[in-house]
């Protein structure tokens, strides 16, 4: 089958489907981009400044960027439009979170020591393939039924924007989650209620307890303060909470050790959950509705506030689900033609994720010979 000419949306209707001669002609327009940039000596001077590697991936990225500007500049150029672009942008974030949850079924699956993945040793190296989802080499590609399904999610009312202090691979808070559901991510809750894999959080921790365990004798070994040994097991086996990563931990932490620079930049990159029910959120709603160039109708609720953040909502996800056939279509192309996806704003992170996880890696591999030694 030819994923990327019959890569229709079960059950959608024709209207919601992507029209095949847009999609042929978005083809048409990256391939003649590329043969133009490669071909013609105009845009040699430019690119011989350039490190080799770098020219080809341009090339590529430049291809597909033309290709949308083509398609879509007369309309972006409307001031009612202009908005659009980045609805586009928002379905790509969210295209991506189906292949999130189905990373993180496999991390409780291989974590239950019940599958192994080519180049994953340790935990951590799955919060490197949520920065790094779009080359995942051992996910399978998105299937059409995969997005209509997420778009059903998109249509179901339990999507949430809510900025939540979570990583998409946050294995460790979202197994003890069960006082607190709204801490998972609301497409996992959704997958999981439609097909019941929430059974994979009751999987046994094997290789997290064992990497624990190692680490802890890692310490021990490389301990420059004798005394703290004593302390290493009741430290972590202590009768008391858990210690999780959320907005309220992170505040006081930072608050009482860091420098007033550090709370600086994490009061500007964390939004404090409940000022997402307050202005921020209805300013945000009211920025979306006066940038909508039609009229929208608010659903019915007994705070005027609540019905502008609920339309508001209900006006996103649609404009959402509107660009994702277009992003699958790039998607597909791209695997069609063996070229890259298109980089995601997590490619920084991604190296610090690397960096980290090599020596945590070091450490863990470290403690599994001491334990053998004993």
């Amino acid at each position: 089958m030819n994923q990327f000419s019959e890569g229709s949306l079960p059950g959608r209707s024709d209207a919601r489907q992507t029209d095949p001669v847009r999609r042929t002609r978005y083809e048409e327009l990256v391939r003649d981009t590329i043969r133009e940039l490669y071909s013609n000596a105009r845009y040699w001077e430019f690119f011989k400044g350039f490190n080799e590697e770098s020219v080809h991936d341009f090339i590529t990225e430049y291809a597909s960027k033309k290709a949308w500007y083509l398609l879509n500049g007369e309309r972006l150029l409307l001031k009612k439009e202009k908005e659009h672009f980045r609805f586009r942008e928002l379905a790509e974030k969210c295209f991506w979170e189906i292949q999130q949850k189905k990373l993180f079924n496999l991390q409780a699956e291989w974590r239950a020591g019940l599958i192994e993945l080519p180049g994953v040793e340790v935990t951590r190296d799955f919060l490197c393939w949520e920065k790094a989802i779009a080359t995942c080499p051992f996910l399978d590609p998105v299937t059409p039924n995969e997005l209509s399904f997420y778009m059903d999610y998109l249509e179901s009312g339990m999507q949430s924007d809510k900025n939540w202090f979570y990583n998409w691979q946050d294995y460790d808070t979202y197994r003890h989650a069960e006082n607190c559901p709204e801490a998972i991510p609301a497409w996992y809750r959704y997958y999981d209620s439609k097909y019941g894999t929430d059974y994979l959080m009751m999987l046994p921790d094997k290789k997290g307890e064992e990497e624990k365990l190692y680490i802890r004798e890692w310490r021990k070994q490389n301990s420059s303060n004798p005394e703290s040994e004593l302390h290493e097991e009741e430290l972590l086996t202590g009768p008391g909470p858990n210690l999780y990563v959320n907005y309220e931990t992170l505040d006081f932490f930072i608050s009482t050790f860091e420098s007033r620079n550090l709370k600086d930049y994490f009061l500007a990159a964390e939004l404090k959950p409940e000022d997402e029910t307050n202005d921020a959120e209805l300013q945000d709603a009211l920025r979306i509705l006066s940038r909508a160039g039609k009229n929208v109708t608010l659903p019915k609720a007994t705070d005027w506030r609540e019905a502008i953040i609920a339309g508001a909502a209900q006006y996103k996800s649609k404009r959402i689900m509107a660009n994702l056939p277009f992003v699958y279509d790039e998607y597909l192309f791209r695997l069609k033609n063996g070229i890259a996806q298109r980089p995601t704003d997590e490619d920084q992170a991604y190296q610090e994720y690397i960096a980290f996880t090599t020596l945590y890696r070091h450490q863990v591999n470290e403690g599994r010979k001491i334990t053998e030694q004993k």
